[in-house]
């Protein structure tokens, strides 16, 4: 299971509005911050919005905003918006016979539980989480 470039850049992209919260955030302002194709960014924003995750402001100090409480929002809530379901495994596989049968569901019972860490790994990390590690090391206070 690979995380792609999107999910990446979507996790920067919400720190990033995170830490400016206080003000809407262009496109344009994160990919220079962060080093990313704006282009690229537009796509994954586009993702954002659908989820209900960022809202849109328009106007000359127009921009994006958490469209929630930092706090509320987790990595696995954007990721998923982006990836879709996270698993290690795309399916099991399903083949006839007794022995096999069983031999699948023993595997797939560690496939299960690995979806699971993973999973509660990426629900127990929020933006806010994030947002305030960042802070930290570079040691700049941000309000959330």
């Amino acid at each position: 299971m690979l995380i792609s470039s999107k999910g990446q850049y979507a996790l920067r992209l919400m720190v990033d509005i995170s830490i400016n919260s206080g003000s809407t955030v262009t496109v344009k302002a994160v990919a220079r911050r962060c080093g990313l194709s704006d282009k690229y960014l537009e796509q994954v924003t586009s993702s954002l919005l659908k989820a209900g995750y960022l809202r849109s402001v328009r106007g000359p100090r127009g921009g994006y905003r958490l469209n929630m409480p930092a706090e509320e929002i987790t990595v696995g809530m954007v990721l998923r918006a982006i990836e879709g379901r996270i698993s290690p495994i795309d399916n099991r596989v399903d083949e006839d016979g007794d022995t096999n049968m069983v031999m699948n569901d023993v595997i797939g019972e560690v496939w299960d539980d690995l979806e699971s860490a993973i999973n509660n790994v990426l629900d127990n990390k929020t933006i806010a989480n994030l947002t305030r590690e960042y802070s930290d090391r570079i040691g700049y206070m941000y309000s959330i």
